[in-house]
C-alpha cells in the first residue's frame, strides 16, 4: 500500500473501531431507553465521518490524470460502505452499546445495498438521501429491538459457582 493511503486508512480504522473500545461498559448503562434524536444524530455523525474518509480512500486509489472524474465510482463504493458502517457504529454508541453492532451493521449495509440497487434501476439521484433515511430508521430500529432483548437477558438470568465444602466461604455471581 502507498504511503499517502495510510493516514487515511488509519483514521477510518480509528472511526470503526475506537467507539466500540471506548464504549463503557453495557452492564454499567442505565436501562432507560435513549433518546431518538441523540441515536440519529450520533448515527449521522459517524456515518457522515466514516463516508468522508471513505470517499477519499476510494479516490485515492483510483486516481488516473488523464481523465478528470477517476476515482469518483470507487469513492462513492467506500465511502457508502464505510459510511453504512460508521452509522451503525454511531447508532451503536449513542444507545451505550446495549444493541447488537453486528446486527445494526448488517442492517445498514442492506439498506444502502437496496437503495444502490434501486438508483440503478430507476437513475433517479433522489434515492440516496431516501436511502440515508431509510438506513437511519432501520438501524435505530433494529439497535432499539436488540437492546430490549440484551437488559431483559442481563435482569433475568444470572449463573452462580458457590464453592464445594472445603472451598473458600464466597460465591461468584456472573450476570450475562
Amino acid at each position: 500500500m502507498s504511503d499517502r493511503f495510510r493516514p487515511a486508512l488509519a483514521l477510518a480504522l480509528a472511526l470503526l473501531l475506537a467507539p466500540g473500545l471506548a464504549a463503557a461498559d453495557p452492564a454499567d448503562a442505565p436501562a432507560g431507553p435513549k433518546s431518538e434524536i441523540l441515536l440519529t444524530g450520533l448515527g449521522l455523525l459517524g456515518g457522515a465521518a466514516c463516508f468522508t474518509v471513505g470517499a477519499m480512500l476510494g479516490a485515492g486509489m483510483a486516481h488516473d490524470e488523464d481523465y478528470e472524474f477517476s476515482g469518483m465510482e470507487e469513492a462513492y463504493y467506500v465511502g457508502s460502505t464505510l459510511g453504512a458502517l460508521g452509522l451503525a457504529a454511531g447508532v451503536h454508541v449513542a444507545d451505550d452499546s446495549q444493541g447488537n453492532l453486528g446486527l445494526d451493521m448488517l442492517t445498514s449495509l442492506g439498506v444502502g445495498a437496496t437503495g444502490y440497487f434501486t438508483l440503478i434501476a430507476t437513475k433517479q439521484w433522489l434515492v440516496l438521501p431516501a436511502t440515508v433515511l431509510a438506513q437511519l430508521a432501520a438501524t435505530v430500529a433494529v439497535e432499539r429491538s436488540t437492546a430490549r432483548r440484551n437488559i431483559a437477558r442481563k435482569q433475568s438470568l444470572s449463573l452462580s459457582f458457590a464453592p464445594i465444602r472445603d472451598g473458600a466461604a464466597a460465591a461468584v455471581s456472573f450476570r450475562f
